[in-house]
């Protein structure tokens, strides 16, 4: 006999059991058919909530996290995974999960905090048995804000409710966006606060995304070679799953608090509009799907593997910026807002598309430009950087142009120093990988050697 079942872990569910809880009730089973608290609360990412219960403006995630929270501090149980079936009129619930099976719980109260449903197609009138890419705003709302699929690119909402407003936003915001991808190094917080630094720049939302690696090389350090006998193969296979999922629950609790720290970092620094995702899979994999919706991508320059092994440059980067095709600003130790930016022009159609992305961004907007450009003589380099140089001049910027023939990484890192230049911005990885294989990578050792913060052009 149970006292008091909650059948959702929704906002109602939530405060139904804390409010039980507080009013002496002391067994408390709270029935959740999905896998983490929350309700509706998850894919409301839009701020707004909690301005009467706890008076400031909050998220759904961060209302629902506050929440539970609270239910930490309490007796108050929770089976997540687990749909109810049916409740008879003798208070018995049915219910059914992976972990538990087919259970019957017999309770002294319940509170049914189901929440409601959208209406379906047929309740809203929308002709034909297939209408393919037609959503809900409810159902858009989550693909769109839990499982980080875009619905469309091109979207008509039919409806100027909140919902459909909120949704309206949320598409909008969904074209130009800044995403900072982050690995729990203590590089983060400089890519938290560059990333911060450019949605404010390009009034643009921001969003931190943390991959969790599917197949992480780490043993439990275990010898199972001796595993013999009777169904020991199966119970190893079981003992090795429950320890895989108890890691990865681990990872992804880590992950979520690791990640609100940055958002929080982030709209201290100003940034205004700051979402967080993560997922599972592989970093190059997970960002190339991500990509349509990005302006800009910033990463750190090295992560957790080369911490570990003081490696000068994160095997990542070269790997994301390969596989990409959005400007990557790669950032160093440390963060100093940009005040002087060079750009190291070499007449590509590379360089050329930079020329003219700082020329039409914001990014950059008001901030003196130092245009070299070095390597080997050409007759028609004056020429090509005449026309950079205009460029920017026509677009409002400060410009001071320089062509100055010789190594061009010598150079670089020379005037970079001499001219105390905050960003570089450069053209990545021209060659094939055979190539950069072979003979080396240009855009590599740059990196190596510079310290601050390098925009890589695609």
């Amino acid at each position: 006999m149970v006292e008091l079942v909650i059948i959702g872990g929704g906002p109602a569910g939530l405060a139904a059991a804390y409010s039980a809880w507080q009013h002496g009730l002391r067994d408390i089973l709270i029935l959740e058919r999905d896998a983490e608290l929350g309700g509706i609360l998850n894919q409301c990412i839009h701020n707004g909530f909690g301005l009467h219960r706890f008076g400031q403006q909050l998220t759904g995630p961060e209302y629902a996290g506050r929440y539970i929270e609270m239910l930490r501090t309490t007796g108050v149980r929770v089976e997540l995974g687990t749909m109810v079936l049916e409740v008879t009129p003798d208070k018995q619930v049915h219910c059914v999960s992976r972990s538990k099976g087919y259970q019957i719980i017999q309770a002294k109260s319940i509170i049914l905090c189901m929440g409601c449903r959208e209406r379906t197609r047929g309740a809203i009138g929308i002709p034909g048995t297939r209408p393919a890419g037609i959503y809900t705003a409810g159902a858009a709302q989550r693909y769109v804000n839990m499982e980080g699929y875009l619905v469309g690119k091109r979207v008509l909402i039919l409806g100027s409710g909140d919902i459909g407003l909120i949704m309206a936003r949320r598409m909008t915001l969904e074209g130009a966006k800044v995403l900072a991808c982050v690995d729990q190094s203590h590089f983060a917080d400089y890519v938290a606060d560059y990333a911060a630094w450019a949605a404010r720049r390009m009034d643009a939302p921001l969003e931190f995304l943390h991959v969790i690696d599917r197949h992480p090389e780490q043993g439990s350090g275990e010898d199972h070679s001796g595993a013999i006998g009777i169904d020991a193969q199966e119970n190893l296979l079981t003992k090795l799953t429950a320890e895989d999922e108890a890691r990865t629950k681990n990872a992804r609790e880590q992950g979520r608090i690791f990640l609100n720290r940055l958002r929080e970092r982030a709209t201290a620094a100003g940034a205004a509009l700051v979402d967080v995702r993560q997922r599972h899979g592989e970093l190059e994999a997970t960002l190339a799907e991500q990509e349509d919706g990005v302006r800009l991508l910033i990463l750190g320059r090295r992560g957790e593997a080369a911490e570990a092994t003081q490696r000068d440059l994160g095997r990542n980067v070269e790997r994301v910026v390969r596989s990409l095709h959005k400007p990557i600003l790669t950032v160093t130790e440390g963060f100093k807002e940009p005040q002087r930016v060079m750009i190291a022009f070499d007449g590509s159609t590379v360089t050329r598309r930079g020329v003219e992305m700082v020329a039409g961004s914001p990014l950059f907007r008001g901030l003196p430009i130092t245009l070299l450009m070095s390597g080997k003589e050409s007759q028609d380099a004056p020429k090509q950087l005449d026309w950079a140089k205009t460029t920017l001049e026509s677009a409002g910027f400060d410009v001071t142009a320089s062509l100055i023939p010789g190594d061009a990484e010598s150079i670089i890192a020379k005037t970079v120093k001499e001219q105390s230049i905050d960003m570089l911005i450069m053209g990545a990885f021209g060659h094939s990988p055979l190539r950069t294989l072979m003979f080396g990578s240009k855009t590599a050792d740059l990196l190596r050697s510079s310290t601050i913060p390098t925009l890589l052009l695609r």
